[in-house]
């Protein structure tokens, strides 16, 4: 992005500022906004913007008032004017009311009336006055008194009148036409109708002058003609001769001036076409040519120019010496500002550099070569030159760069690239010689001109940068032999002529040598030879330099003066220019630069809560709060926002839900109730015969119960004390007759780490109830053994002196739910506690998501809580869900835990826990965290057998050893379940012991149904029997016959 476009979107942007009530109008800032106004691509959005904002005509007003300067007048307020006017065709009277505000109250308008008067106004200023008093002339509804009494003042009306400019006096016979309207009574007439268009159009057609005026001739304002459908309007019938009549007239007075009008549109190229006849002043006749002696041609008038408009005296004076004797400089040319950074207006750069061949153009001007040709060093140094006068103020259009030679011509443009422009025909030539894509004609024409001299012809520029690009050993120069090239190449400039070339090559040719020497004689009697290219800072101008070398440039003038810093204040008024010594101005009316160029002085600093760094220019202003914690604040709010409505939707439907089960459910309870009434009958004879079966059984029971004591009894007595001890092993009879289940011992699975730990225990007399209980956990045999690691590392430490309150003994738990990580972290925060390891016994439970929630003010009070204990441990599950790649929240927190765990040594013990594969990301935020959490516990997921164990330790927990499994606790339908179970084994989220207890719950549910059911039908059935169907579920081929879907 260049320079132009980052002021213009600095413009952009200050004007929505300035409209949005963000910054304060003031005088220091009003030139900005001007300025603002007049980048705005579309001048009729911009005046509805002003329009439609509340600061904005408020804002228009102010800025035109705060200086009523002459040179403000001119200049800003000119061009303000001027923009807003071009949306002259914008209804509804937006227009007028920006135009009201600046001049109602007057103090802006009387000043400009004031300078106009006085004949100080420029040309343009002139213009624009003339069409803003014209356009408030036109007010509708509004008392204009005041503004025609301004107009009628001699001073006004007769300068505008007798204005130099063609459009000014066209404005004038308009507000002629309005005042006489109003002294006579009338209403003026609308757009497009009679009179006011020049000074020979009048609403009264026998005003209208025969012979047409300078005037009208140049006017382009279409004339007024009536159309057939008004001459034909029945209600004009009163008028239609009158109409007819003025109709006519005015339409033979257009076809009579038609042709003159043409003709002097062609004359001055505004359009395209043969002359019919032409007679120009200060041209005389000097000779008639009819060709050279060796070819005739058709005769032809030889006329000389004898006063020019053109060119500065220094320039013209070589046109004068060299082929035009009796040219007169016009006094338009004289006394012009010289060129600004240039210690001469008219430079010739001497050098010696080699030209090169270029063999694949030639030059349809020099028919003896065979190529054409190149000079590398004059390009590189017309690339610089042309940088530098842009430093200068000077834009591309007022620049134009010219060369011989189409080779020279094709280096240009190549160093250029999108800055350079091409004519018509060198793009032609360039696309014959195959160099040029058709395409690249139809660029934008942004940029600097290029163009050889034959094909420059007829036009101008301010400034002329000519590459002469001959320089070789033999002195040939080719075509520029010829004193009509040279003449064109000379007289092209209007106010610079800075050429650069080889003197020696060009004065030595054996031909044209004479033409070039006398050339020289002139530059060097007017000291514009130089060694290079000799510049001059405009603010020391006692410091110039002669540019020999390209590099130079950049050293000796990086910014378009010399090597002094430029120390001028910007616009903050407090941080000083960057840049090296540079123009202030742009031109010689402009304003200072620094007045309007932004302060970049970088600033930082903590937000308000101290968590974001906050960046920002000197001109932005510091920031009223940080824009990272605008941006969370915005988040969270606009998330509990989404959470309210969602809770309000939810809450509505709920209700809807309620009210709707309530209806259903009032009809459902009646029909419950008839049918209780049925069951309840049924159920009566049902507890009746079970009671009845249950006497008849306990009868037998009796029966079998006095059998047996008989038959035990003959026994006895028949039977030896060997005999006797031997019965003592058989199970026992309850008091029912039936075997009496004995109450099994818990089940103890093998633990290798645990006999390690008793082996501690019986050699070392040592005693620990947290390790005791992690010993007593089935499984986690990985885990044990690293819990035995630690406590050996601390028992070394003790041993060896070593405070242990200096060890980092944080831990991450990794592994699926339901594998004991949260029981295994209470106890190792028991165990740390036990042993003086940590002073408190605190034990704080969180998540990852609550924390990244609370953000780190809840992370802070969590450590609050725990230091208010003294101290203890921390426990976070899934920890990674802190760094979410859509909460930044969540990484601030743990940044701030990691400072943390550094800082609460021997105080707090940090335990985290979440699954294997995202602790791997979580542990990659930050490369700090693996010696902040050193140790780490890998909870693998249950075997089966370790699974069987464990829901054999369920069953005997519950029922006290009382419970009967059918085939077995480790039998085949045991085995069957526990391995259903264990399918969800090694993915992510695999419940192991939850899904366990789940299961269990779910075999309890079916024996629960079971046994009512049994009951129900009256059926004799045991509690404490776990039946295959409960714990596998019922038999498919009994089920499927009473399913209504798979009947259906």
């Amino acid at each position: 992005m260049n320079r132009e476009q980052i002021r213009v979107n600095q413009l952009n942007k200050r004007f929505h500022d300035v409209l949005h009530g963000r910054v304060i109008l003031q005088p220091a800032n009003a030139r900005l906004f001007l300025e603002s106004i007049c980048v705005q691509e579309d001048p009729a959005k911009c005046v509805g913007n002003l329009v439609s904002n509340p600061h904005g005509t408020s804002s228009v007003q102010n800025a035109m008032r705060f200086d009523l300067s002459l040179p403000f007048l001119n200049g800003l307020a000119t061009d303000v004017l001027d923009y807003l006017l071009r949306a002259g065709d914008l209804g509804g009277g937006v227009l007028d009311h920006i135009l009201i505000a600046i001049v109602d109250p007057s103090f802006f308008w009387l000043a400009l009336a004031r300078e106009f008067e006085k004949g100080a106004l420029s040309e343009k200023a002139q213009l624009v006055f003339a069409k803003l008093l014209d356009r408030l002339l036109s007010l509708p509804g509004r008392d204009t008194s005041g503004y025609r009494e301004l107009a009628s003042k001699p001073s006004v009306i007769n300068s505008l009148v007798a204005s130099s400019v063609q459009e000014i006096r066209e404005i004038a016979h308009h507000i002629k036409h309005i005042l006489a309207a109003f002294a006579s009574g009338a209403t003026p007439s609308g757009p497009g109708g009679p009179g006011g268009r020049h000074d020979n159009d009048f609403t009264n057609f026998r005003e209208i002058a025969i012979l047409p005026t300078a005037d009208e001739i140049l006017s382009n304002q279409p004339p007024f003609i009536r159309p057939a459908a008004v001459l034909e309007d029945p209600k004009a019938v009163d008028s239609r001769v009158a109409d007819y009549l003025d109709n006519t007239f005015r339409m033979l007075r257009e076809d009579m001036i038609y042709e003159m009008r043409e003709e002097l549109q062609i004359a001055l190229g505004k359009k395209p076409g043969k002359h019919r006849g032409l007679h120009i002043n200060g041209l005389s006749m000097i000779d008639v040519h009819t060709g050279s002696q060796d070819r005739g041609t058709r005769w032809g008038l030889m006329l000389t120019l004898s006063t020019q408009h053109r060119m500065r005296p220094e320039i013209s004076a070589f046109i004068r010496a060299l082929t035009y004797p009796e040219l007169v400089d016009h006094s338009n040319t004289l006394n012009r500002p010289d060129i600004r950074g240039v210690q001469s207006n008219v430079v010739f750069v001497d050098h010696s550099r080699p030209e090169d061949v270029e063999t694949r153009i030639t030059d349809r001007g020099d028919v003896e070569a065979t190529s054409s040709k190149q000079n590398t060093y004059e390009v590189e140094m017309v690339v610089k030159i042309v940088r530098y006068l842009k430093q200068q103020g000077y834009k591309s259009e007022n620049m134009v760069v010219l060369t011989p030679y189409l080779g020279q011509l094709c280096k240009l443009r190549d160093t250029l690239k999108n800055d350079a422009v091409l004519n018509d025909l060198d793009a032609n030539d360039l696309q014959k010689a195959g160099l040029l894509a058709p395409v690249a004609t139809q660029a934008s024409q942004q940029g600097i001109r290029l163009a050889t001299i034959d094909n420059y012809q007829g036009e101008e520029s301010d400034i002329v940068i000519a590459s002469l690009t001959r320089s070789n050993p033999n002195n040939a120069i080719g075509f520029m032999s010829s004193p009509e090239r040279l003449n064109v190449l000379l007289s092209r400039a209007r106010d610079g002529l800075f050429l650069i070339g080889n003197s020696h090559t060009f004065l030595n040719s054996k031909k044209g040598g004479n033409l070039w020497e006398d050339f020289f004689s002139l530059l060097r009697k007017g000291r514009h030879v130089f060694e290079g290219f000799p510049i001059k800072c405009e603010r020391h101008p006692t410091r110039t330099v002669t540019i020999k070398e390209v590099a130079e440039f950049d050293d000796q003038s990086p910014d378009g003066g010399c090597t002094q810093p430029c120390g001028m204040l910007l616009q903050c008024q407090i941080h000083q220019c960057p840049k090296k010594c540079h123009p202030l101005r742009t031109a010689p009316n402009k304003p200072d630069i620094h007045l309007s160029t932004l302060c970049k002085h970088p600033f930082q600093e903590k937000c308000p809560i101290g968590v974001h760094t906050m960046s920002w220019k000197c001109h932005q202003g510091r920031p009223a709060t940080c824009s990272l914690c605008d941006r969370q604040a915005s988040r969270l709010e606009k998330q509990a926002m989404l959470d309210i409505k969602a809770q309000e939707k939810r809450d509505a439907a709920q209700h809807e839900y309620d009210i709707k089960m309530m209806e259903l459910q009032a009809k459902l309870q009646y029909q419950q109730e008839a049918m209780n009434d049925v069951q309840v009958e049924k159920d009566r004879e049902n507890e009746i015969k079970q009671k009845e079966k249950e006497v008849e059984d306990a009868k037998q029971k009796i029966r079998d119960i006095e059998t047996a004591k008989k038959s035990a009894a003959k026994k006895l007595a028949a039977q030896s004390t060997s005999g006797a001890t031997a019965s003592q092993g058989q199970p026992q009879a309850g008091a029912n007759g039936a075997p009496q289940a004995a109450a099994t011992p818990r089940p103890i699975f093998p633990s290798p780490a645990r006999d390690k730990w008793e082996n501690q225990k019986r050699v070392d007399g040592v005693q620990n109830d947290a390790i005791d209980k992690i010993m007593d956990m089935t499984g986690l045999e990985k885990v044990k053994d690293q819990i035995l690691r630690i406590k050996g590392n601390i028992d070394t430490m003790n041993r060896q002196g070593i405070p242990i309150n200096k060890e980092r003994l944080n831990l991450v738990l990794l592994g699926n739910p339901g594998t004991g990580k949260t029981t295994v972290a209470r106890l190792y925060a028991q165990f740390l506690e036990s042993i003086k390891a940590l002073p408190g016994n605190a034990f704080l439970e969180t998540t990852g998501s609550k924390l990244s929630f609370e953000g780190v003010k809840g992370a802070q009070q969590i450590i609050d809580d725990a230091l208010k204990v003294g101290g203890g441990a921390i426990f976070i599950d899934e920890a990674y869900q802190l760094v979410s790649e859509h909460d930044q929240s969540g990484k601030q927190v743990l940044d701030f835990l990691l400072a943390e765990m550094e800082n609460q040594v021997g105080t707090l013990v940090f335990i985290l826990a979440g699954y294997n594969k995202q602790m791997e990301k979580f542990f990659e935020h930050n490369p700090g965290l693996p010696s902040r959490v050193p140790y780490q516990l890998q909870f693998a997921d249950y075997t089966d057998k370790e699974l069987l164990t464990m829901l054999e330790d369920l069953v005997h927990k519950r029922y006290n050893g009382r419970m009967q499994v059918e085939d077995g606790i480790n039998g085949l339908y045991a085995r069957i379940a526990i391995k259903r179970l264990g399918r969800g084994r090694g993915r992510p989220g695999f419940g192991n012991a939850r899904a366990l207890q789940n299961m269990f719950a779910k075999i309890r549910e079916r024996q629960a149904e079971r046994v009512e059911q049994d009951r129900r039908a009256g059926s004799r059935v045991d509690d404490f029997l776990l039946t295959k169907e409960d714990l596998i579920g019922p038999d498919p081929s009994q089920v499927l016959p009473n399913s209504a879907p798979w009947a259906k």
